[in-house]
């Protein structure tokens, strides 16, 4: 049974198959070419000048070779930073996910142990949308403290999956404007 209701309550985290063919779709048409290169220095700072003390990192990603690529190369880079900061101790952690895993709840356990302080994510847009109606309910995400940084944050997938999911929710576009969402709506800002 699934249940769909537009209020901030319980809801099933299962997508039905209207909204996965969406989803698929979605994935079909956003590329991440911008991931094959190191995230910009710039990009790390910007994150850290806002979580000064973020010193447990949980890095998202689906299970797709390029993705987990520049996911374990964002992971080496955010270690450099940190260490240059003087930042210890600190626990930078990978957790690849299934995006067509019957149960994502492992993946969801895995991303939140230890209470991370920040999320990255690095994902297709199915994946995360099944993780993410799972995390809504989980006491301790906070998407507010999560970064997406691969393709997958679009003013139609917040309507196809629902706006709540991404209250908060930040981000970086592929020519490195950030962008964050509130009251449903992706805000890109300008430099």
């Amino acid at each position: 049974m699934i249940l769909y209701q537009s209020q901030n309550v319980l809801v099933s985290y299962k997508l039905n198959q209207q909204t996965s063919i969406q989803v698929k779709q979605i994935d079909l048409q956003l590329r991440n070419q911008h991931l094959t290169k190191p995230m910009p220095q710039k990009i790390i700072e910007r994150i850290f000048d806002k979580h000064i003390y973020a010193r447990n990192i949980a890095i998202g990603v689906s299970q797709d070779p390029t993705l987990i690529e520049s996911a374990e190369q964002f992971k080496a880079q955010l270690e450099d930073y940190l260490e240059q900061q003087g930042a210890y101790p600190y626990v930078v952690k990978i957790v690849i996910w299934n995006d067509h895993s019957k149960n994502m709840k492992k993946f969801e356990r895995a991303f939140v142990e230890h209470e991370p302080d920040l999320w990255f994510v690095f994902s297709n847009a199915l994946g995360f949308s099944r993780m993410l109606k799972r995390l809504y309910r989980n006491e301790h995400f906070d998407a507010s403290r999560t970064y997406c940084l691969s393709n997958l944050c679009s003013n139609y997938l917040l309507n196809v999956l629902g706006e709540k999911y991404f209250e908060g929710m930040k981000g970086v576009t592929p020519t490195g404007e950030s962008w964050f969402v509130n009251r449903g709506e992706i805000h890109i800002l300008s430099s």
